[in-house]
């Protein structure tokens, strides 16, 4: 991912460069297809549940933030509107190293505990879209509903310990809110803000070779929800 962000803020200081002793002119788009790539960070809302352990807490802590990645793929129905399909995915890692590991409740003793969750969404997006005045860039803002995957691996080094990967999926809902500036023929740079939703009522877990479904209470659900800002490009085509 570090080299995916590397790439495309490298083609963003290229194109910029080019452009700065120019004298800027309307670049309007007119064309019916377009792509978004874009990388930023995310950050998670979801709170743990209130007897959570101070370890469980703090690796919570470090895990909530994180790099985020959206692409998209839009068909411009009108000069107004356009329909896509989106796909967003935060990452986020951490590690609690030399503290006694408590986890729902088990204490497994001294060592570490390293994770890593990934959460996905996947689905199609209605878009409102509009020129600026002046003609240099295009806002939009856009909403959609789709699959919202969750994952998590989880590594606890201790004695008596394991790993674990947890798997799950629900419905969940984004909104975005973008400007993008034309600098060239079919090719504009630009910001994005956006939320996502959902909430994770029941997971697969996988331990030691066996796989269990766990159905989660209504105080006990894993809230995905979360907010990102993200910079990148648009083509269009």
């Amino acid at each position: 991912m570090n080299t995916l962000k590397t790439i495309m803020l490298s083609m963003v200081l290229l194109y910029t460069t080019t452009i700065a002793a120019q004298e800027p002119e309307s670049k309007t788009i007119n064309s019916k297809f377009s792509f978004d790539l874009s990388y930023g960070f995310g950050f998670r809302l979801g709170k743990l549940v209130d007897n959570a352990s101070s370890v469980e807490k703090s690796l919570y802590d470090k895990t909530k933030k994180g790099g985020n990645i959206y692409l998209e793929l839009s068909y411009k129905i009108n000069d107004e509107s356009s329909i896509g399909l989106a796909f967003n995915q935060f990452s986020g890692k951490g590690s609690i190293k030399s503290q006694n590991i408590i986890v729902g409740g088990n204490d497994f003793g001294n060592g570490s505990w390293d994770n890593y969750t990934r959460i996905s969404f996947l689905g199609p997006k209605y878009n409102y879209q509009a020129t600026t005045p002046n003609g240099k860039g295009e806002l939009m803002a856009g909403v959609g509903l789709g699959a919202l995957m969750y994952y998590a691996d989880d590594d606890i080094n201790v004695s008596n310990g394991g790993s674990a990967q947890t798997k799950g999926s629900t419905i969940g809902f984004i909104t975005t809110a973008s400007y993008h500036h034309f600098i060239g023929k079919g090719i504009a740079i630009g910001a994005r803000i956006g939320y996502i939703g959902g909430a994770l009522s029941k997971a697969k877990v996988t331990s030691g070779g066996t796989t269990t479904e766990v159905k989660l209470k209504d105080d006990q659900k894993e809230s995905l929800s979360q907010i990102y800002l993200n910079a990148g490009l648009r083509v269009y085509f």
